[in-house]
């Protein structure tokens, strides 16, 4: 009976021990930091030829950005810039050219989402629209045509081979070394807007990069640069989800508009969640759940999981874990919770196990003693 005892004061601890581990764990996920490093010793002037250059100082022009960051990023993409240009020079033909650049890109630096070019470039990180920013560079000094081109969340390369047929290059798989684009598959989200997988030229380049950086910009200066922008982005999907983004009274209208243009723009989140605040704003419930619905949960992050919890009580919890946590999206919270919730069965049932197996003398003896029973009331 001590030894019983002793084994179910145990597993209690274990699994208090082990929901409060995973728990902690909610806490504890997130994105590596990263220090500042530079590949190449000497101050760097920037050079206003380069668009990486271009696109760091904008990011020094808003104040977004260190000194010391700055001048890493100016060094380390003029360092890979210059070694592309030493080892590629020789290809062929641009695709060749592609594969020779991005595997040196990859090589110096490695994949991570980043909000800012200065942060990526600084501390030998990139994600898909700085590798191609890099990439246009690199072109132009060997004389190579490649556009930027836009899906969904995402950036990549059009080129025209030596054929004369359009090609399509992946800069961040595998390992940021680049390969073939595979439009096919689910990686590259399906959308009828005909911005999306449409070469856009470089002039527009940089204004789309102020699009990205304008959320994190004081309010008066959001403002200012929305009204610059709308001069030549105007009917592009990107920045009229920003410019509805930061539209202060949304009315009917408004909706009605974003409506019309998630008709095209059928991938676009933001111009959802816009929708959707102001359907739950005006306790049209069950509109704001079905347009939320139709984001899928790895995308459902901060603002989607705000809007989800106005009208359910899981998605309350889930809203309550992302402020309290680092976890990015509404399916790494299910994927957490689904996680601890096995280990849990999983322990419960290893306990309930020890716990027959200790207690089988016990269990027999009392199976013995009603047999017995049942046999002398037949008699």
């Amino acid at each position: 009976m001590l030894f019983r005892k002793k084994c179910l004061f145990m597993a209690l601890i274990f699994i208090t021990g082990s929901a409060g581990a995973g728990f902690i764990a909610f806490r504890n996920a997130g994105t590596t930091v990263h220090p500042v490093q530079i590949m190449s010793s000497g101050p760097v002037k920037p050079d206003n030829s380069l668009l990486t250059h271009r696109i760091i100082m904008t990011d020094q022009h808003y104040g977004l950005t260190s000194d010391e960051e700055v001048q890493a990023a100016l060094s380390n993409t003029r360092f890979v810039l210059s070694e592309i240009k030493k080892q590629c020079s020789s290809t062929r033909n641009t695709g060749q050219f592609l594969q020779c650049a991005n595997n040196i890109l990859g090589e110096h630096f490695y994949y991570q989402e980043t909000a800012l070019a200065s942060a990526g470039y600084s501390r030998k990180i990139s994600d898909c629209d700085l590798n191609v920013y890099l990439l246009l560079d690199a072109a132009r000094l060997l004389n190579r045509q490649i556009n930027i081109v836009h899906a969904p969340g995402h950036a990549f390369i059009a080129y025209t081979d030596e054929n004369g047929l359009p090609q399509f290059w992946e800069t961040i798989e595998p390992d940021n070394h680049g390969q073939p684009a595979q439009l096919w598959t689910s990686a590259y989200a399906k959308t009828l807007h005909p911005f999306f997988y449409t070469p856009q030229p470089e002039n527009k380049v940089e204004d789309i990069y102020r699009l990205f950086i304008l959320n994190k910009l004081p309010e008066n200066e959001r403002t200012r640069l929305l009204s610059v922008l709308d001069e030549t982005l105007h009917d592009n999907p990107l920045y009229l989800s920003a410019y509805y983004g930061n539209k202060k009274d949304i009315n009917q209208e408004d909706v009605n508009h974003l409506l019309y243009l998630l008709q095209k723009d059928t991938y676009s989140f933001d111009k959802k969640i816009i929708a959707a605040r102001f359907f739950n704003k005006n306790e049209n419930y069950q509109q704001a759940k079905q347009l939320l619905n139709s984001i899928p949960e790895h995308q459902c992050t901060g603002k989607c999981l705000e809007e989800k919890a106005k009208h359910s009580i899981k998605h309350k919890i889930y809203w309550f874990l992302f402020k309290n946590g680092k976890y990015k999206s509404e399916y790494m919270i299910e994927e957490r919770i689904t996680s601890i919730s096995d280990i849990i069965k999983t322990i419960l049932l290893s306990f309930f196990s020890v716990l027959i197996y200790n207690s089988r003398k016990e269990i027999a003896a009392t199976y013995n003693n009603i047999r017995r029973k049942c046999i002398h009331h037949i008699k």
